[in-house]
């Protein structure tokens, strides 16, 4: 049997089922077992290749995202903020002339961008977690603190230094790194 054998009518079961925009319906005969002839049965298993691999690599995303999911680690994405902070002082730091900048100008803007999304996102992830305290919550807190040290503790003089003590730790930006030294 030829390759490349044509239809002898055209209501023939066997015809290719591809459709041109140009001359309609192929008229060769179909590959054994197949929807199209040779002519254009490579292009569909192609088609089929890309589809398969596709629905391979969603199947590995949903995986890798409900993995994700079940991490404690997504919830914060302070990581990922200072990644793309040091990615934009990397490049800051590689442009060595005003050219370089121009030239690195679009990189720039788009990494400024996508931190100040990223901020953006963590700051509404944290308040809608109860992760971030908004000033009004604070004072409440410290209330109950000051509460508890006013029964608890019974000299004035130490009120007085516990209460500065709290006072200095607020005046200061405390980073996650800090450790709080221990009461002597």
């Amino acid at each position: 049997m030829d390759k490349f054998e044509r239809v002898a009518y055209p209501e023939d079961p066997r015809r290719c089922q591809k459709v041109m925009r140009r001359t309609g319906q192929c008229t060769l005969v179909v590959v054994e077992g197949e929807k199209y002839c040779y002519a254009h049965i490579n292009n569909q298993l192609t088609q089929r290749r890309k589809h398969d691999v596709a629905q391979y690599r969603v199947q590995l995303y949903q995986q890798r995202l409900s993995e994700f999911a079940d991490s404690d680690q997504i919830k914060s994405l302070r990581e990922e903020i200072g990644i793309l902070r040091l990615t934009l002082e990397t490049l800051l730091n590689r442009c060595l002339s005003p050219n370089d900048l121009i030239i690195n100008s679009n990189r720039i803007a788009d990494l400024t961008t996508r931190i100040q999304k990223l901020v953006e996102s963590a700051q509404r992830l944290e308040l809608s977690t109860g992760f971030l305290m908004d000033k009004t919550t604070l004072e409440r807190i410290l209330a109950h603190v000051i509460s508890i040290c006013d029964r608890r503790i019974p000299d004035e003089a130490t009120k007085r230094l516990v209460a500065d003590d709290i006072f200095e730790v607020l005046a200061k930006k405390v980073t996650d790194d800090e450790v709080i030294p221990a009461v002597p």
